[in-house]
């Protein structure tokens, strides 16, 4: 521990692009407390505490690991392996994510649970004393079907924790349940919700949506009136993959609304989902399309969901292949980052861009290997610094957590 604690003193790798921005901040690498064969990490940032999860792989077995770093001691916890096995589905694109409500933690893995590829459960693991111990895992999900369930968001639900997946329980009545995602042998999948206490007990289980994309990531926020909302790639019988969402309200879940009419057709999952946050009741969203063959990333905004999004911006200068994430840093602001090819090398690109539209601030964050090794990257604000935490895949090498910090002041 002492070891990490000196080198977390040691900030390096400071690289500014100014000639993209008008901010002399300079970003810097933070090393983390990890060793080799570890991706996949993922942000929650709570008061003056940034909580990470990610995956490692060792021992021919997936370990689930989490620590913390305080942001007044500069300092890393000892990471925690909160849960280990042989059987899980461990996927780029589909990874664990964490959320702390109050004394309560959450997080989730995909243990296999039948012959097929795509065949696997949401298992649900649950602290409600800090993370020191963790109740046995739970399945959301009711179908006891072995088909695929997973791309999970967590979020805060009224008095409880929310947890929203991609179910293919529809599968099981098709002959193809090992389905191929990126050519259009797919079965339906569905958007399914459900609450979870502090006890494991799981209520409120909903359909939200019965046709969607089948491996695209979900998302969801909760706003300052207590409405939650939740962004996915939708999927009509014509093959457009447009992003919709639903949003919760008065006590029932509103009907699918369509972020935006992109009217991209593809035969096909892009794995390539929306990211959503929220301050107060404003939201912002993100998303990737290449509609009519031109790849950007949109970004659009409302103040009141129940109306819908204004129109959006499109945000990148760049050829990108997406893999976005959004969040706000204050009431008029949001930071976004996607990938981005400047002069023939893959970059993570980060924005600061402000509620009515304007760009006023563009850093490259560093190169990025755009191998499905490298995952996506995922951010968080943790009081007046932003935190952008990947995967680093170098040839030859093992991959290993990368995270980085940006001064917003």
């Amino acid at each position: 521990m002492r070891y990490f604690l000196f080198l977390l003193s040691l900030l390096y790798f400071a690289c500014t692009d100014t000639s993209t921005s008008s901010s002399p901040q300079t970003i810097s690498f933070i090393p983390t407390p990890n060793s080799i064969a570890e991706q996949f990490p993922f942000l929650f940032a709570e008061h003056d505490t940034l909580w990470m999860t990610w995956i490692q792989e060792k021992d021919a077995s997936s370990h689930l690991q989490l620590a913390y770093f305080e942001s007044q001691k500069q300092a890393w916890s000892i990471p925690q392996t909160i849960q280990t096995g042989k059987d899980w589905f461990v996927n780029w694109a589909d990874f664990p994510s964490v959320i702390k409500k109050e004394n309560r933690l959450m997080t989730s893995f995909l243990p296999k649970n039948g012959a097929g590829t795509y065949a696997y459960n949401v298992a649900v693991l649950q602290s409600t004393d800090y993370g020191n111990l963790w109740q046995d895992p739970f399945i959301p999900h009711t179908d006891n079907t072995p088909t695929e369930h997973g791309f999970v968001s967590l979020f805060p639900f009224e008095n409880t924790i929310g947890v929203v997946w991609l179910d293919g329980r529809n599968a099981a009545q098709e002959e193809v349940v090992a389905h191929n995602h990126d050519h259009g042998n797919e079965a339906d999948m569905t958007l399914r919700f459900a609450s979870i206490d502090e006890n494991g007990e799981i209520t409120n289980e909903t359909l939200l949506d019965e046709r969607v994309c089948s491996c695209c990531q979900t998302d969801a926020v909760t706003l300052g009136n207590g409405q939650s909302i939740v962004v996915y790639r939708d999927r009509s019988k014509e093959e457009i993959r447009d992003f919709s969402y639903v949003y919760y309200a008065n006590g029932k879940w509103s009907s699918p609304k369509l972020i935006h009419q992109d009217n991209w057709t593809i035969a096909g999952c892009p794995v390539n989902g929306a990211a959503i946050d929220a301050n107060g009741n404003k939201v912002a969203i993100a998303w990737y399309t290449m509609a009519d063959g031109v790849p950007k990333v949109n970004l659009a905004f409302s103040d009141a969901i129940s109306k819908g999004f204004s129109n959006p911006i499109q945000i990148n200068t760049n050829p990108t292949i997406g893999r976005v994430d959004v969040k706000f840093i204050n009431t008029d602001q949001v930071a976004v980052t996607n990938l981005e090819e400047i002069e023939g090398e893959t970059y993570l690109i980060l924005r600061i861009i402000n509620t009515n539209g304007s760009i006023q601030t563009v850093k490259k964050i560093t190169p990025y290997n755009e191998s499905r090794a490298s995952g996506f990257p995922r951010i968080a604000v943790l009081g007046n610094e932003l935190f952008i935490a990947g995967t680093v895949v170098q040839k030859d090498q093992l991959p290993q957590l990368g995270l980085w910090n940006y001064p917003l002041q």
